[in-house]
């Protein structure tokens, strides 16, 4: 089931999947910002009979600016959208969706939660962005930190820059992979690590500026984020 709220890049992927790997797909169109999203995703859920993975990979991210006091800076709807939208949305599917996995049989299930390097980090020009990724990164622990009958694997992606529709103004590198290349590499690290970057290079990277004292780390990130800036 591909969940989203562009229909027609919904049906061109079902599509792809169906075409590529033989298999029935399922498509729901909703917006995550909205309240009453979940009544349109819930009698869908209902109808599988076995869920196998859920990704959380819902997410929006404002222009890069400054929290306040600018013209640009961001109003109360868009705050309330990207919470909505990077933070309700994983909590409320985990919880439609979790009750479920523990009741089947089969082999056993598990919850990927996309976050970001952005979450463990002083992010300035993004502090919304992050700190919802923050958030989601505190919930992923606890969360896998809970004992089930049923073993639920609970996996945090946290990654540096990736080139998506999000990010297009990034040129693609071996530290900045496309989408296609950052996924192929994510899955391939399901279950060995609870919380991973999920790409080689990105965990160098990581490894690297956690090496570095935080003042240092800190005036990295905005020099990187001032870059961004410019940029966007």
């Amino acid at each position: 089931m591909l969940i989203s709220n562009d229909e027609e890049q919904l049906s061109t992927v079902a599509d792809q999947i169906t075409n590529t790997y033989n298999v029935q797909t399922r498509i729901v169109v909703a917006d995550f910002t909205k309240n009453d999203v979940y009544e349109i995703i819930r009698p869908a859920v209902d109808q599988l009979s076995t869920i196998a993975c859920l990704v959380n990979n819902v997410g929006m991210v404002l222009p890069f600016e400054l929290f306040a006091g600018e013209v640009d800076s961001p109003n109360e709807e868009s705050i309330r959208n990207i919470i909505h939208c990077n933070i309700l949305s994983t909590l409320i599917m985990t919880n439609m969706i979790l009750p479920k996995m523990l009741t089947q049989k089969g082999p056993n299930p598990g919850i990927i939660n996309i976050s970001s390097y952005s979450g463990l980090k002083v992010y300035p020009h993004a502090t919304l962005y992050s700190s919802t990724k923050a958030s989601i990164i505190q919930f992923s622990r606890c969360l896998a930190a809970e004992k089930y009958k049923k073993n639920v694997i609970i996996q945090t992606i946290c990654p540096l820059c990736v080139s998506t529709n999000m990010t297009n103004f990034m040129k693609t590198t071996y530290f900045i992979p496309t989408a296609k290349v950052f996924a192929k590499s994510a899955l391939d690290m399901f279950g060995v690590e609870q919380q991973t970057t999920g790409y080689f290079p990105h965990e160098l990277k990581a490894y690297l500026y956690d090496l570095l004292p935080a003042i240092i780390s800190k005036q990295l990130m905005k020099l990187k984020t001032n870059s961004q800036l410019n940029k966007a």
